[in-house]
Protein backbone atom coordinates (compact mmCIF):
# COMPACT_ATOMS: atom_id res chain seq x y z
CA UNK A 1 0.00 0.00 0.00
CA UNK A 2 1.68 3.07 -0.98
CA UNK A 3 1.61 6.29 1.24
CA UNK A 4 -0.34 8.22 -1.27
CA UNK A 5 -3.02 5.92 -1.43
CA UNK A 6 -3.22 6.16 2.48
CA UNK A 7 -3.41 10.44 2.14
CA UNK A 8 -6.42 9.89 -0.55
CA UNK A 9 -8.51 8.17 1.93
CA UNK A 10 -7.20 10.42 4.80
CA UNK A 11 -8.34 13.50 2.52
CA UNK A 12 -11.59 11.25 1.76
CA UNK A 13 -11.81 11.23 5.59
CA UNK A 14 -11.67 14.69 6.20
CA UNK A 15 -14.08 15.72 3.05
CA UNK A 16 -17.00 13.27 4.78
CA UNK A 17 -16.71 14.58 8.02
CA UNK A 18 -16.64 18.36 7.27
CA UNK A 19 -19.87 17.36 4.96
CA UNK A 20 -21.31 15.32 7.53
CA UNK A 21 -20.72 17.51 9.86
CA UNK A 22 -22.28 20.57 8.11
CA UNK A 23 -24.96 18.29 7.84
CA UNK A 24 -25.58 18.31 11.26
CA UNK A 25 -25.41 21.51 11.89
CA UNK A 26 -28.04 22.50 9.56
CA UNK A 27 -30.55 19.75 10.87
CA UNK A 28 -29.70 21.18 14.26
CA UNK A 29 -30.07 25.01 13.43
CA UNK A 30 -33.59 23.48 11.90
CA UNK A 31 -34.38 21.93 15.05
CA UNK A 32 -33.57 25.39 17.29
CA UNK A 33 -35.60 27.21 15.10
CA UNK A 34 -38.54 25.03 16.09
CA UNK A 35 -37.91 25.07 19.42
CA UNK A 36 -38.10 28.97 19.40
CA UNK A 37 -41.38 28.93 17.51
CA UNK A 38 -42.84 26.43 19.98
CA UNK A 39 -41.65 28.37 22.95
CA UNK A 40 -43.34 31.21 21.49
CA UNK A 41 -46.34 29.53 20.63
CA UNK A 42 -46.30 27.90 24.18
CA UNK A 43 -45.98 31.63 25.37
CA UNK A 44 -48.92 32.47 23.16
CA UNK A 45 -51.36 29.53 24.45
CA UNK A 46 -50.91 30.45 28.23
CA UNK A 47 -51.77 34.14 27.06
CA UNK A 48 -54.76 32.73 25.28
CA UNK A 49 -55.83 30.30 28.10
CA UNK A 50 -55.60 33.16 30.89
CA UNK A 51 -57.88 35.53 29.18
CA UNK A 52 -60.16 33.50 27.51
CA UNK A 53 -60.75 31.81 31.76
CA UNK A 54 -60.59 35.10 32.56
CA UNK A 55 -63.77 36.56 29.90
CA UNK A 56 -65.50 33.17 30.73
CA UNK A 57 -65.86 33.78 34.22
CA UNK A 58 -67.17 37.64 33.82
CA UNK A 59 -69.47 36.15 31.34
CA UNK A 60 -70.61 33.57 33.42
CA UNK A 61 -71.12 36.28 36.23
CA UNK A 62 -73.07 38.63 34.10
CA UNK A 63 -74.80 35.74 33.07
CA UNK A 64 -75.79 34.79 36.59
CA UNK A 65 -76.69 38.42 37.50
CA UNK A 66 -79.27 38.21 34.87
CA UNK A 67 -80.80 35.19 36.04
CA UNK A 68 -80.80 36.51 39.35
CA UNK A 69 -82.45 39.90 37.78
CA UNK A 70 -84.73 37.45 35.85
CA UNK A 71 -86.38 35.21 38.80
CA UNK A 72 -86.42 38.24 41.14
CA UNK A 73 -88.77 39.51 38.61
CA UNK A 74 -90.65 36.17 38.07
CA UNK A 75 -91.35 35.90 41.24
CA UNK A 76 -92.54 39.78 41.83
CA UNK A 77 -94.58 38.76 38.66
CA UNK A 78 -96.22 35.50 40.50
CA UNK A 79 -96.41 37.18 43.82
CA UNK A 80 -98.64 39.82 41.79
CA UNK A 81 -100.77 37.22 39.86
CA UNK A 82 -101.48 35.39 43.21
CA UNK A 83 -102.40 38.70 44.73
CA UNK A 84 -104.71 39.48 42.01
CA UNK A 85 -106.69 35.81 41.91
CA UNK A 86 -106.97 36.55 46.27
CA UNK A 87 -108.41 39.72 45.65
CA UNK A 88 -112.03 40.23 46.22
CA UNK A 89 -112.09 43.70 44.95
CA UNK A 90 -112.23 44.44 41.33
CA UNK A 91 -109.91 47.22 41.32
CA UNK A 92 -107.51 45.74 43.33
CA UNK A 93 -107.43 42.70 41.39
CA UNK A 94 -106.69 44.95 38.18
CA UNK A 95 -104.65 46.75 40.40
CA UNK A 96 -102.47 43.46 40.91
CA UNK A 97 -102.90 42.43 37.28
CA UNK A 98 -101.58 45.46 35.67
CA UNK A 99 -98.74 45.19 38.64
CA UNK A 100 -98.01 41.74 37.56
CA UNK A 101 -97.13 43.13 33.24
CA UNK A 102 -94.98 45.42 34.89
CA UNK A 103 -93.18 42.75 36.66
CA UNK A 104 -92.70 40.80 33.00
CA UNK A 105 -90.89 43.32 31.46
CA UNK A 106 -87.56 43.28 33.57
CA UNK A 107 -87.80 39.63 33.41
CA UNK A 108 -88.19 39.70 29.83
CA UNK A 109 -85.49 41.68 29.27
CA UNK A 110 -83.19 40.09 31.65
CA UNK A 111 -84.01 36.27 29.33
CA UNK A 112 -82.44 37.74 26.87
CA UNK A 113 -78.85 37.90 28.59
CA UNK A 114 -78.32 34.28 29.79
CA UNK A 115 -78.57 31.07 27.92
CA UNK A 116 -81.81 29.53 28.84
CA UNK A 117 -79.97 26.52 28.60
CA UNK A 118 -78.32 25.85 31.36
CA UNK A 119 -81.12 26.47 33.77
CA UNK A 120 -82.10 23.14 35.18
CA UNK A 121 -85.20 21.55 35.83
CA UNK A 122 -85.30 22.67 39.32
CA UNK A 123 -84.13 26.11 38.48
CA UNK A 124 -80.69 26.32 39.15
CA UNK A 125 -78.39 27.98 36.99
CA UNK A 126 -75.31 25.56 35.50
CA UNK A 127 -72.68 28.25 36.21
CA UNK A 128 -70.20 24.94 35.39
CA UNK A 129 -72.02 24.02 32.09
CA UNK A 130 -72.04 27.59 31.07
CA UNK A 131 -68.63 28.17 32.03
CA UNK A 132 -66.87 25.47 29.69
CA UNK A 133 -69.63 26.27 26.87
CA UNK A 134 -68.27 30.26 27.56
CA UNK A 135 -64.65 29.25 27.45
CA UNK A 136 -64.71 26.61 24.60
CA UNK A 137 -66.17 29.31 22.31
CA UNK A 138 -63.77 31.86 22.85
CA UNK A 139 -60.72 29.33 22.34
CA UNK A 140 -62.07 28.14 19.08
CA UNK A 141 -59.91 25.55 17.69
CA UNK A 142 -56.59 27.58 18.88
CA UNK A 143 -54.26 25.30 20.73
CA UNK A 144 -53.92 26.80 24.48
CA UNK A 145 -52.25 23.51 26.13
CA UNK A 146 -49.28 25.67 27.02
CA UNK A 147 -47.77 22.56 28.93
CA UNK A 148 -47.80 20.07 26.25
CA UNK A 149 -46.46 22.87 23.29
CA UNK A 150 -43.90 23.83 26.01
CA UNK A 151 -42.59 19.95 26.36
CA UNK A 152 -42.44 19.76 22.59
CA UNK A 153 -40.12 22.74 22.88
CA UNK A 154 -38.35 20.79 25.66
CA UNK A 155 -37.52 17.46 23.64
CA UNK A 156 -36.21 20.25 20.83
CA UNK A 157 -33.71 21.26 23.37
CA UNK A 158 -32.64 17.53 24.56
CA UNK A 159 -32.45 16.79 20.33
CA UNK A 160 -29.94 20.10 20.12
CA UNK A 161 -27.88 19.13 22.93
CA UNK A 162 -27.36 15.52 21.86
CA UNK A 163 -26.35 17.01 18.16
CA UNK A 164 -24.15 19.32 20.07
CA UNK A 165 -22.59 15.82 21.22
CA UNK A 166 -22.22 14.90 17.52
CA UNK A 167 -20.48 17.85 16.24
CA UNK A 168 -18.29 17.52 19.15
CA UNK A 169 -16.93 13.97 18.02
CA UNK A 170 -16.97 15.07 14.55
CA UNK A 171 -14.60 18.16 15.50
CA UNK A 172 -12.35 15.16 17.22
CA UNK A 173 -12.02 13.04 14.29
CA UNK A 174 -11.36 15.30 12.08
CA UNK A 175 -8.68 16.68 14.70
CA UNK A 176 -7.13 12.84 14.77
CA UNK A 177 -7.53 12.07 11.20
CA UNK A 178 -5.76 15.23 10.18
CA UNK A 179 -2.99 14.45 13.16
CA UNK A 180 -2.53 10.78 11.29
CA UNK A 181 -0.86 12.24 8.47
CA UNK A 182 2.44 13.13 11.29
CA UNK A 183 2.35 9.44 11.15
CA UNK A 184 4.63 7.97 8.46
CA UNK A 185 2.30 4.48 8.34
CA UNK A 186 0.36 3.92 5.05
CA UNK A 187 -1.37 1.16 7.02
CA UNK A 188 -2.32 3.43 9.80
CA UNK A 189 -3.65 6.22 7.58
CA UNK A 190 -5.60 4.06 5.56
CA UNK A 191 -7.12 2.66 8.35
CA UNK A 192 -8.02 5.91 10.49
CA UNK A 193 -9.21 7.64 7.12
CA UNK A 194 -11.65 4.40 6.57
CA UNK A 195 -13.07 4.53 10.14
CA UNK A 196 -13.40 8.53 9.98
CA UNK A 197 -15.67 7.48 6.89
CA UNK A 198 -17.38 5.29 8.37
CA UNK A 199 -17.83 6.99 11.88
CA UNK A 200 -19.31 9.94 9.44
CA UNK A 201 -21.65 7.83 8.11
CA UNK A 202 -22.73 7.08 11.65
CA UNK A 203 -22.71 10.43 12.64
CA UNK A 204 -25.23 11.33 10.03
CA UNK A 205 -27.41 8.20 10.84
CA UNK A 206 -27.12 9.49 14.34
CA UNK A 207 -28.28 12.90 13.77
CA UNK A 208 -31.52 11.74 11.57
CA UNK A 209 -32.28 9.30 14.08
CA UNK A 210 -32.41 11.90 17.47
CA UNK A 211 -34.08 14.59 14.90
CA UNK A 212 -36.76 11.82 14.19
CA UNK A 213 -37.02 11.59 17.75
CA UNK A 214 -35.65 7.63 18.04
CA UNK A 215 -33.12 8.58 20.09
CA UNK A 216 -34.61 10.74 22.78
Amino acid sequence: MTDSFAKIWIAVALLCAAACGAFTAWRMSVIDDSMGDALNDATHALITDSSARIRAANDVSDHLRAYADYVAASNARDISLIQSDESTDDATKELFLQQSEVDAIPMTIAKGYFPQRFVKQNGEFNRTADYRSTYAKIVGKRNVDASAIYAESQASRNKTDRLVMILLLYAIMILVVSCSELIESPRVNFGLGVVGILASVVGVVLTMMIEAGKLI
